[in-house]
């Protein structure tokens, strides 16, 4: 069974009210304050249910194959469809109804089947179903809006949790200290290749800094990273490391999250015999 939210509920409790509130008005004119309130006995939880079967039909129709592949799939204006809907149930229901008010409330067979009272009902019928169909919409943008929040509020956590992680890579220690070890020995021994060797160490941290907050960034400056990074290995591995680049020059433009490649030379290097 499906279970309304309280909006929902309140919503169309408000509807079936006012509907009736009307009628009451209508009555006392017409019939009397008797006629009113008996009217309303079995006119208030009937407008109320009527409701339910309208939301209740349009919410099958919604979560139906036909829907999905109609809109969805074969991209049917969804606004065209639930107006043909809309048009459609009017007029059965209406047509339901005088025939019902023809056999129990009318005496006169002559009286023409598409008579006045035809017209109250088709107009009374088509402002429920619209107005019940309008509430449905404004709640389903809004259920919509609330999903997105959500989705992005996860994106938010994930991407701070991937932040931190990438953050705590980049500010390895091993790393650090490791490159601090093999330029104080090059400074001793060679100067020039410790001043390339803390230009290349600063080349990473200067792409770490300006690109650790970028979602994807292209292989050319991904490739840019490697090439200093590269550069240190080789100052420490010496001839033991070599390096062969294979790239098309079309798929230097293609994205990549930052710092995956280097990640994986990374690897490489350190599972390498």
């Amino acid at each position: 069974m499906i279970q309304l939210e309280k909006n929902r509920i309140y919503f169309y409790l408000f509807i079936s009210i006012l509907v009736n509130a009307l009628n009451i008005i209508w009555e006392l004119e017409e019939e009397g304050i008797e006629a009113a309130i008996r009217e309303f006995l079995y006119l208030f939880p009937s407008t109320f249910l009527f409701i339910l079967l309208i939301y209740h039909f349009r919410f099958r129709i919604s979560q139906s194959r036909f829907y999905k592949k109609l809109v969805d799939k074969a991209g049917f204006n969804s606004n065209v469809f639930w107006l043909l809907i809309i048009v459609a149930k009017t007029i059965l229901i209406s047509l339901f109804f005088n025939v019902l008010s023809v056999i129990f409330f009318n005496d006169d067979i002559d009286e023409p089947f598409f008579d006045s009272l035809f017209g109250v009902i088709l107009v009374g019928i088509f402002i429920l179903v619209i107005l019940v169909y309008s509430i449905e919409a404004l709640i389903d943008s809004e259920s919509e809006k609330q999903s997105i929040k959500i989705r992005l509020n996860q994106y938010e956590k994930e991407k701070s949790i991937a932040k931190y992680l990438a953050i705590k890579k980049q500010l390895n220690p091993h790393f650090l200290f490791n490159c601090f070890n093999s330029l104080l020995s090059l400074i001793s021994t060679d100067k020039k290749k410790a001043e390339d060797f803390l230009q290349e160490l600063s080349n990473i941290y200067r792409y770490i800094l300006y690109q650790s907050e970028e979602t994807v960034v292209s292989l050319e400056k991904e490739l840019m990273l490697v090439n200093s990074y590269m550069s240190l290995q080789k100052i420490r591995h010496g001839e033991s490391l070599i390096v062969e680049k294979r790239i098309e020059k079309d798929k230097l433009k293609m994205l990549l999250p930052p710092m995956s490649l280097e990640l994986l030379i990374e690897n490489a290097i350190k599972h390498n015999k």
